[in-house]
């Protein structure tokens, strides 16, 4: 009886340390953070004071993750297919290291900009992969990954001293170099 279930306990652990899924895990959170910066600048005899309204977004444990495939499958390339809570799909390809057992860079999962756009959305996301090796398919999947909205911090008021007139004229720098100070508003 004892082998039986040591056998059973073996085989659900081997089946769970096998999963594919992101690195990071089953679950984002993310947290819009905002604070006033206030920034005197002096550069070469030039001085200017400013106050930036910062805001952000504070993702944990991070908007990028590798994929890590199914051990031991030969493959060259993986496609991942999100659906997401709402009915929208997305889709990206990414290159797939066997000998690493990842993709070969991180794939995006939260970041929106002019030129990219995330995998995944607010709330419950079922991924499909498909890892492949020459065009054909190798291996196949699916696993959840929720991405939670957390609460809306405030940063203290903060002030910068700069000998670089661009933290006055944009907010971009100063206000990350601001949220790290902060500790992304975590008080």
């Amino acid at each position: 009886m004892k082998l039986i279930i040591t056998f059973a306990i073996l085989v659900i652990l081997n089946i769970s340390a096998n999963a594919a899924g992101f690195k990071l895990g089953d679950t984002i959170e993310y947290a819009k953070i905002y604070g006033n910066l206030s920034v005197s600048c002096y550069e070469n005899g030039i001085s200017d004071n400013v106050i930036h309204r910062c805001q952000a977004y504070d993702i944990e444990p991070a908007s990028y993750s590798y994929f890590i495939g199914t051990p031991g499958i030969n493959a060259d390339k993986v496609v991942l297919t999100a659906h997401w809570e709402n009915g929208k799909v997305k889709t990206k390809k990414h290159s797939y290291s066997t000998e690493n057992g990842r993709t070969k860079k991180p794939v995006n999962l939260l970041v929106t900009t002019l030129l990219q756009r995330p995998l995944l959305s607010t709330g419950q996301n079922m991924v499909v992969y498909k890892m492949l090796h020459n065009n054909e398919e190798v291996s196949s999947g699916e696993f959840e990954i929720n991405v939670v909205r957390g609460e809306t911090r405030p940063c203290h008021h903060g002030h910068r001293f700069s000998n670089s007139m661009s933290d006055c004229k944009s907010s971009g720098n100063a206000c990350n170099r601001y949220f790290d100070r902060e500790n992304n508003c975590r008080y």
